[in-house]
């Protein structure tokens, strides 16, 4: 009898537990909150003198424009701009800045356009034009100055070629070349130095296109195209391993400059370097807005005049503004 009811019990005991367990909600784990870059806030720090900037550089934390013809300088404790020269005439002809290489050299800010090498000297407030020996245009040239050396490559439709500019004996030579599709148009800053590793846009007829120069310079490697049109004249950062773009688009005039019809964007995109894959914000620009010059310092985005349509009026944009990207959760 006893027997018998040892084994009753642990049969019982046995199938409760086996009850138990099937009762049981699996442990799923917890998914790691994905994220993702996006824009989230523009603020205007101040007016400007002008609503069209073709190029800058920052020396000693101050910030240096060239717009149409003329030079400002802006300090960002002050807040204050001041006009410090005219720009000579043939330098601001053809818009040499629009797509140029702007960089340091000796101390001096060097500014590499259409209508060749000019110089500026921070103490005498002088520009001076340095010798460029080529046969060819170099229209809106984009490039690096590495080693005392000028890498760069022409942005003209079917232009395949890289050059390099040599200062001991000023002579442009051809080191190399590169696939490319043909081109639409200008993107502003669009050369980008991270690590090791140099990159340009170029704004073609397959898109966004994202190239790294590579060969010591001699070749450029196309990492991706990104379809998204209209882009020319617009813009691009790098955060991180992001390239942010976007903005641009075209206005369409009469023969006395009126309006007439206009294809501009306010969105923003970006390509990752790491992962080489392109995406897309999920905050859109405040308004539509393309000519505008974009510009990092001190690890923050800043924005820099162009243009916009209000009513069928091209409206001037003279301001500067800050734009904030971060990494939010999807």
């Amino acid at each position: 009898m006893k027997h018998f009811l040892f084994v009753f019990l642990s049969i019982l005991f046995l199938g409760c537990s086996k009850s138990n367990s099937d009762s049981e909600s699996p442990i799923v784990p917890e998914e790691e909150p994905t994220t993702t870059i996006d824009l989230v806030s523009t603020s205007i720090i101040g007016e400007t003198p002008f609503d069209l900037a073709d190029q800058y550089i920052i020396h000693n934390k101050l910030l240096y424009v060239v717009a149409n013809r003329e030079t400002y300088r802006y300090g960002f404790s002050s807040k204050e701009w001041e006009l410090l020269t005219e720009v000579d005439a043939q330098m601001a002809y053809s818009s040499v800045f629009a797509g140029g290489i702007s960089f340091i050299r000796n101390g001096k800010w060097h500014l590499f356009g259409f209508s060749g090498m000019w110089v500026f000297d921070f103490e005498t407030l002088e520009w001076n034009e340095l010798p460029v020996i080529t046969a060819e245009q170099l229209f809106n040239p984009k490039g690096f100055y590495v080693d005392d050396n000028l890498y760069f490559v022409s942005n003209a439709n079917g232009n395949d070629k890289i050059y390099r500019y040599d200062f001991e004996t000023n002579v442009v030579s051809t080191i190399g070349s590169f696939e490319v599709s043909g081109l639409r148009g200008e993107i502003s800053q669009a050369v980008f130095a991270s690590g090791p590793n140099f990159y340009t846009l170029l704004y073609t007829t397959d898109g966004l296109t994202v190239y790294r120069f590579i060969e010591n310079f001699q070749t450029m490697e196309k990492l991706g195209s990104y379809k998204v049109f209209p882009l020319e004249s617009g813009i691009a950062y790098l955060k991180d391993d992001l390239i942010i773009f976007g903005l641009g688009g075209s206005v369409t005039v009469d023969r006395e400059g009126n309006y007439t019809q206009e294809d501009l964007q306010d969105q923003l995109y970006y390509f990752n370097l790491t992962e080489q894959a392109f995406g897309e914000l999920a905050t859109p620009f405040k308004e539509k807005r393309h000519a505008a010059l974009s510009f990092t310092y001190d690890n923050e985005f800043y924005l820099l005049g162009g243009r916009t349509v209000i009513n069928e009026t091209i409206t001037p944009r003279n301001t500067m503004e800050k734009l904030v990207f971060d990494y939010v959760e999807e």
